[in-house]
Parts: structure tokens; sequence; C-alpha cells
């Protein structure tokens, strides 16, 4: 994930070898330092080729990523590039199955506006940067979400979902 003001400042979360966590870099990769406070392991090894989304840079703010851990639910932040993270809420977990993905979205033009696609859980939106919650009624499964460009007169983007919506047979 890059910075949305700083395309030197660029967070990554290799593939799981049983310890490696978050890495942060301010130099466009020529350097990389471990993060603290991010869990390692966020993305799972069973696959050469991962469905898991679960780092997202914001589209607005300088320096903030957000992280989703599938093992326990829980959502992290990092205001400082990456550099450290926090532990600010908690989604409903996936536990280990490598067939449940996931992908965290932060909406463009929007600071701190989150969209969390949790497969069989469904969609969760966030406005306060990833604070609190709250599930979208009516969505049973949700694969995977994008985002339009904002319209010009400031309402809030297109949301486009992989996913169904009850009563949606098809």
């Amino acid at each position: 994930a890059v910075s949305a003001t700083d395309p030197d400042n660029v967070v990554w979360a290799p593939r799981n070898d049983g310890a490696t966590g978050i890495w942060h870099t301010r130099d466009r990769g020529r350097t990389w330092q471990a993060s603290t406070g991010a869990p390692s392991g966020i993305v799972w090894p069973d696959l050469v080729f991962s469905f898991y989304k679960p780092l997202a840079s914001d589209r607005v703010a300088a320096g903030v990523f957000y992280l989703y851990d599938k093992a326990d639910g829980r959502f992290y932040r990092s205001d400082d590039g990456g550099a450290t993270w926090r532990h600010v809420s908690r989604l409903p977990a996936q536990g280990t199955a490598h067939n449940v993905n996931h992908r965290v979205l932060a909406l463009p033009g929007r600071r701190g506006h989150l969209v969390v696609a949790l497969q069989g859980e469904g969609l969760f939106r966030s406005a306060d940067a990833g604070e609190s919650w709250t599930r979208l009624d009516g969505v049973t499964f949700a694969e995977s979400v994008g985002a339009g460009a904002p319209p010009a007169s400031g309402a809030a983007p297109t949301l486009w979902m992989l996913g169904r919506i009850a009563g949606d047979t098809d």
C-alpha cells in the first residue's frame, strides 16, 4: 500500500513464513524497516496467489494505513507511515481457512472512510478510520469491493461489489 500523499512511503504485508510481520519504507523501497504492533502472518501461505487484501492506505490522509487480521478479526491502524500499529477495533474473524477472502478498501476522496468485504460475514463500513463499524443491511455475501472516483459534487463514490444482496439469486 502506498501513502496517499507520499509515494516514497510504502507498507508491505509479505506472504507469511510463520514469523514475517509488516514492513515499511520511506525511500520508495531502497531500505525497509520492520513495523511494530502489527501481527505477523497476515497473508496466509496456502496459495501462490492470495485473494486476501488485508492492507490499505487512506486515500486522503498522509501516512495512514489500515490492516485487518482475519484470524481473530482485529483491525489495526498506523498513523505514522506504517512504523507502528495499534489495534483500534474488531470485525468478525474468518479463521484460518484458505478459501475465505476479504478486502480492506479506503474510499477515494474520503478521509477515514473504509469498506471491508468479509465474504460470508457481509460488507462493513467505517467513517472514523476504523474505530467503529456498521454492517450494511441486506448484504449476505461480499467477495470483494471496489470504488469509483468521488463525484465532483462531493457525494460518496460509487461502490462495486462482487457478492450477494438478500433475495438475489443470480
